[in-house]
C-alpha cells in the first residue's frame, strides 16, 4: 500500500515579498513564508529568508526550504531555488531523515539592492519548483492500558468490545481489523476519545485504501475526525490524475470538505507572508 505514497511527486510554491516590507527586515533575522502541505502524508514545507546572515551579520542573503516530514521516514527532495527576472538559481538535491533545512546564499545585500531586476515592479519573488518522493510511513505507539476502566456499551456490538479491550491490555488487534469493522472501530474511538485505538485503525485501514473505496473512507475520515487517514486519502487522490478521479463512480458522494482541500492543494501555492521567526 506504501508504494502510491511513495511515488515522486511535485511541489512548489512562490513568495512575493514588496520592496517596502523587504526593507524594513531587521539585520540577523530570518524570515518564513506561508507553509504548504505537500501530495505525501502530513509533510509540509516553506521557505526561509536571512536577508543578513544566518548567525552573524556578515552581508549575504541567504533562501532555505524548509520541510517537515511528517508521517514518512525520510523525504527524498530535488529542487530549485531561483529570483524571478535574474540569472538567479540554484540546484539542490537533499534526502530529509529528519525535519530540516537546505538550501544557500542568493548574492550579497549590497548586490541585490544594486540590480533592479530583483525588485521588478518593486517586489522580490523567490520561485521554488521540485520533486519529493517520501519512503515509508510511520505510525504513533499503542493504548497506555487502564484496568480500571468501566464503561457501558450499548450501540457497539460484542465483538468490537472484545476487541477493544484486547488493545487496552496490550494485545496487537490489527488482524481483528477489516474494511468491514474498521468504521465501527472508528465510531468508538472517536465516541471515547481514544486517539491510539483511532491511530491503529487508521494505519490498517490505510493499507487497504485503494480507487474503490478511497472516496468512502475520505468522507469516514470528516465524519470520525481521522487526521491521518484523512491526509492519506487526500494525497492518494492528489497522485491520480483528473480523469482517474473523475471517473471514479463515488466521487460524486465524497465530503465537499474533502474535495476543498483537494482542489485547494492542487493549485499553485503563493505567499505574500512574511513571519518573523527569529
Amino acid at each position: 500500500m506504501e508504494n502510491i505514497f511513495e511515488q515522486e511527486c511535485n511541489f512548489g510554491m512562490w513568495w512575493i515579498i514588496p520592496r517596502e516590507k523587504f526593507d524594513t527586515f531587521k539585520p540577523q533575522s530570518c524570515y518564513q513564508s506561508d507553509t504548504f502541505k505537500a501530495s505525501i502524508p502530513g509533510v509540509s514545507y516553506c521557505l526561509r529568508l536571512y536577508p543578513n546572515g544566518i548567525l552573524n551579520a556578515d552581508g549575504k542573503t541567504y533562501v532555505y526550504l524548509e520541510l517537515s516530514k511528517g508521517m514518512t521516514e525520510s523525504v527524498q527532495c530535488d529542487f530549485k531555488i531561483s529570483i524571478r527576472c535574474t540569472s538567479f538559481a540554484k540546484n539542490y538535491s537533499k534526502n530529509f531523515e529528519e525535519s530540516g533545512t537546505w538550501g544557500a546564499m542568493i548574492a550579497n545585500k549590497n548586490q541585490i539592492f544594486a540590480n533592479p531586476n530583483f525588485f521588478g515592479e518593486n517586489r522580490l519573488i523567490i520561485e521554488l519548483e521540485g520533486t519529493m518522493k517520501g519512503k515509508g510511513l510511520k505510525f504513533g505507539a499503542m493504548f497506555e492500558k487502564d484496568e480500571n476502566s468501566v464503561i457501558k456499551l450499548p450501540e457497539f456490538c460484542f465483538s468490537t468490545i472484545k476487541t477493544v479491550i484486547e488493545f487496552c491490555y496490550d494485545k496487537d488487534i490489527k488482524n481483528s481489523i477489516n474494511p468491514n469493522n474498521a468504521i465501527e472501530f472508528l465510531r468508538f474511538s472517536d465516541k471515547f476519545e481514544m486517539d491510539d485505538l483511532k491511530d491503529t485503525v487508521e494505519t490498517c485501514l490505510i493499507q487497504y485504501l485503494s480507487d474503490e473505496n478511497v472516496c468512502q473512507l475520505a468522507s469516514t475520515s470528516v465524519e470520525f475526525n481521522s487526521k491521518q487517514l484523512r491526509e492519506c486519502c487526500v494525497c492518494f487522490l492528489l497522485l491520480k490524475k483528473s480523469d482517474e478521479i473523475s471517473n471514479n463512480k463515488n466521487w460524486e458522494k465524497i465530503d465537499k470538505k474533502i474535495c476543498q482541500e483537494i482542489i485547494q492543494r492542487a493549485l499553485t501555492f503563493v505567499s505574500k507572508n512574511s513571519f518573523d521567526f527569529c
